[in-house]
């Protein structure tokens, strides 16, 4: 009983010892305490070769430990030991630990690593790694920079209004676009995750031709078909449901892109009706629009609904629709819309629902005052009381464009979307986006739902984040009011 108190006493003493020595460390270091928490915690963790070392040590004689450190006083003193003393060592061996110590050393590993992995998934979180310094939207991207969006493909049925949408943004010389195609694969079969970066100029030109391969030639022509200004780096991540939106994140975050476009969790069949709906899909969207560096967009694909036509077919009029009713997602939409009125193809209309004659918007006025000189760009208000309203709005847009853009995220207490939320089935599309993609009356119309970033660091949080601020420091931290491509 006494060794076991003080097996028991040493041990918990040396777990005390090694999370005080990283915590204090981890302070001056300047790390925020929850970090310097979770990295004293995990300096305790004991696993399978500590059980290892414990039943080794178990079997040890005593008699050999000091034996050697006898030796090796002698070796350095030029002495020679005993025989009959060096005999004795071997014939009076004690363990040096019993039964009871071993039993206590491994009781204590298992309760130690047992309690602290809760408090570690507790305290940590996963999505502060992709907190940036500076808001990366297509809104504050400068006008004559590289735009680079990241483009989630689950399966080939979303490829053709993924690349309409594409090129609808309108990449110049000026303003090229860089494409990061993700194909997200679920895993099956394999220990490990995966993410493959393909090359473009080594296709797999056999007869056995993966799903993948086909999207990295369909991407990889439309770079061929753009003249040079755009730019397609594709990927495959084959990886749990759970973990699927990590592969997603960090290539939006270390490839600082602007806008990140994934699919909507439900496909439509010919005659309108519900094909499929991928719960894991759902779950990796949710996790996107919660921990994105970036802006995301939900692509709502009813363009099945029609005769398929080639995704690079010339448009002699692709008809887009803005729907306005204000906030930050909104004016994500309209920055996405005023670049793509850049396109010689693309006649934008913007349809900004108001409540009454006296709300005054420095973002509009400011696309208004951009747009004035271009002839594609339609502006339109409607005098709105309530959601009923709302929807009727919505339903005159039946049939009239081949995209329609809204913001997620509306003040819950408008008037403009009173009553609607009652009936929200899907939270990630938002409240008028839910409207919108259940409605049968929109027919054919390719649905895009926008959440702006807003995830950033102030000044303030930032002298917590220690070490970790300088890696996430971009080159510069200016805000801007609005950036709206002006057409010439």
């Amino acid at each position: 009983m006494k060794n076991s108190l003080i097996v028991q006493s040493i041990a918990l003493i040396g777990a005390i010892g090694k999370f005080m020595g990283a915590f204090l460390v981890s302070l001056l270091c300047e790390l925020p305490a929850r970090d310097a928490i979770c990295l004293g915690l995990v300096m305790n963790f004991q696993g399978v070769l500590e059980l290892g070392l414990f039943k080794l040590v178990k079997k040890t004689k005593v008699s050999m430990f000091r034996l050697n450190s006898i030796e090796h006083y002698l070796t350095i003193t030029n002495d020679v030991l005993p025989e009959k003393a060096s005999s004795s060592f071997f014939s009076n061996g004690l363990q040096a630990i019993d039964n009871e110590s071993f039993t206590v050393l491994c009781v204590f590993t298992v309760l130690v690593t047992g309690g602290v992995t809760p408090i570690i998934r507790a305290l940590y979180n996963s999505s502060r790694r992709y907190v940036v310094c500076k808001k990366r939207t297509v809104m504050h991207s400068k006008l004559e920079t590289e735009l680079r969006a990241l483009v989630c493909i689950h399966d080939q049925e979303s490829v053709p209004a993924a690349i309409n949408i594409l090129e609808a943004l309108n990449p110049t010389k000026q303003s090229p676009l860089s494409v990061y195609m993700l194909h997200l694969v679920e895993l099956a079969g394999r220990a490990n995750p995966l993410l493959i970066h393909h090359n473009l100029t080594k296709c797999n030109s056999s007869s056995d031709v993966s799903a993948s391969d086909r999207l990295v030639k369909i991407f990889g022509y439309f770079e061929q078909s753009s003249q040079g200004l755009v730019s397609v780096f594709p990927f495959t991540a084959i990886s749990p449901i759970k973990t699927m939106h990590e592969d997603l994140l960090s290539i939006a975050f270390h490839r600082k892109t602007s806008l990140v476009i994934v699919p909507f969790y439900k496909s439509f069949c010919a005659d309108g009706r519900v094909e499929s709906a991928k719960n894991s899909i759902k779950i990796t969207n949710q996790n996107v629009l919660d921990k994105a560096p970036c802006s995301v967009a939900i692509l709502v694909d009813r363009g099945l609904l029609k005769m398929p036509r080639s995704i690079f077919e010339s448009w002699d009029e692709y008809r887009v629709a803005v729907l306005f009713l204000g906030g930050s997602d909104d004016h994500e939409a309209l920055a996405i819309g005023g670049r793509m009125a850049g396109h010689p193809s693309v006649h934008l209309t913007v349809i900004r629902l108001l409540e009454n004659c006296n709300v005054d918007n420095r973002v509009m006025n400011m696309f208004r005052s951009r747009m004035e000189d271009n002839y594609r760009v339609t502006y339109k208000e409607e005098m709105v009381m309530d959601g009923t309203g709302t929807v009727s709005v919505i339903r005159s847009l039946e049939s009239q464009y081949e995209l329609v853009m809204v913001g997620r995220n509306h003040d819950k207490q408008s008037p403009l979307v009173s009553g609607l939320t009652v009936w929200d089935e899907h939270i990630e599309l938002g409240a008028v986006g839910d409207v919108l993609a259940s409605a049968d009356f929109m027919g054919s119309t390719t649905i895009l739902v926008v959440q702006q970033h807003n995830n950033v660091y102030t000044e303030n949080k930032m002298k917590h984040m220690g070490y970790f601020s300088n890696q996430n420091q971009e080159e510069e931290d200016e805000e801007e009011d609005m950036t709206i491509h002006r057409i010439l």
